[in-house]
């Protein structure tokens, strides 16, 4: 049975197959199902290698592949030990050079520092002193007298006078000859609070000068005061005029300074007065006279310097100081004598001469022997005596 359908509902079969546009304007439509697909060309076979044989494949490449590395850990190198901290950190002195020109002849004694350092004591209390005629120790102003301070230094709490004075002088050798006219040098080394005294030093020389030196008084000038470290002219007589020295770090320095690694020889320069229990030693072994050293240089540090009475750790060095080897080597006896104008009396002032090899390690004595090598060592510093060189 045939559906009952519009028959406008039906479709026009013949229309929809029919393409209406004309001719001209007509394409020609391709399907995919239209194109030719060619077939997949052969893949080309060498004619040296049989079809039949398998082509070579070639082989992997080999690849260098490093072992395990050693990790070494990168320790940093420890850093430098500090130097070790110098024994009197506060010490200080400086050194000068008077230069004088003699007016007069002048033939020095066996014992020059006593001529200069008698007729310097005399000239300095004229120029420094209110009441020349009066006894430090009574006299009211001897706390603030620079004569007082340099020549009579008091104890600061009043125990005992042994005392070292703040200042040492090194005269011309024993037994010169100065013509008139000529010029002599005498160092002098102010030390700590004697420094501030360089003016009154210049002062005295100046009066000494027109007072005359020795027996026969030779007369002189004082031409100039050089710094000995550094060269430089501080006072000309000429000018009066003071330049002020600066602060000399060579305390500091020779504390610092590295021991030499082999021997040293101590030469005395003037004759070298030590005590022990009240007697004069002739060949005094090297620990006795570094225990004068420390004791030296500890009341200058202390009295003169503002330093500790006793800086820790000195006592070791003592121990050092036994372990080294020490030879005397031309030793001899110097006897030397001055008259006291104030005692009314001659003092009989020897001491030994020579010098002394030592071997070891030096380094924990070594900054002790520089500095009392420029202030000395023993009994009577202030007119020369204990003075020595070291040599290596």
């Amino acid at each position: 049975m045939k559906p009952n359908c519009p028959s406008k509902l039906k479709p026009n079969r013949e229309k929809l197959g029919q393409d209406s546009r004309p001719a001209s304007a007509k394409a020609t439509v391709t399907t995919l199902d239209s194109v030719p697909v060619p077939d997949p060309a052969p893949t080309p076979v060498p004619a040296s290698v049989p079809t039949s044989a398998p082509v070579p494949v070639p082989a992997p490449a080999q690849v260098s592949v490093p072992g395990p590395v050693p990790i070494t850990a990168s320790v940093p190198a420890p850093p430098p030990a500090p130097p070790p901290a110098p024994p009197f950190p506060t010490f200080y002195f400086e050194r000068f050079r008077f230069r004088l020109r003699f007016r007069d002849p002048l033939d020095l004694p066996a014992f020059p520092g006593a001529v200069f350092r008698g007729g310097l004591g005399y000239a300095f209390r004229r120029t420094a002193c209110l009441h020349p005629g009066e006894e430090c120790a009574a006299c009211l102003l001897a706390g603030a007298c620079p004569y007082a301070y340099v020549f009579e230094t008091p104890h600061p709490e009043g125990k005992g006078t042994d005392i070292p004075h703040p200042f040492v002088l090194e005269p011309p050798p024993a037994g010169a000859a100065v013509a008139a006219g000529e010029e002599a040098d005498l160092g002098v080394v102010l030390i700590g609070r004697g420094t501030a005294f360089l003016p009154y030093f210049i002062y005295a020389f100046e009066e000494l000068g027109g007072m005359g030196l020795g027996p026969r008084r030779a007369r002189f000038s004082l031409e100039t005061v050089e710094d000995e470290r550094t060269g430089r002219t501080v006072f000309t007589g000429v000018r009066r005029r003071l330049r002020e020295p600066d602060r000399s770090p060579e305390a500091a320095e020779l504390q610092r300074e590295p021991a030499p690694s082999r021997a040293v020889v101590l030469e005395t320069v003037t004759p070298l007065r030590l005590r022990q229990e009240g007697e004069l030693l002739a060949r005094p072994d090297f620990p006795l006279l570094f225990r004068a050293v420390v004791r030296r240089l500890r009341a200058l540090a202390h009295f003169h310097c503002g330093g500790e009475p006793n800086p820790a750790g000195v006592e070791r060095y003592f121990e050092v100081a036994g372990a080294l080897r020490a030879v005397w080597e031309g030793v001899g006896w110097r006897e030397q004598r001055r008259y006291s104008t104030r005692q009314n009396s001659f003092m009989q002032l020897g001491g030994l001469t020579g010098s002394l090899s030592l071997e070891g390690d030096l380094g924990p004595v070594w900054p002790f022997l520089r500095l009392a090598e420029r202030v000395h060592v023993g009994k009577a510093s202030s007119f020369g005596l204990g003075r020595f060189r070291l040599r290596w």
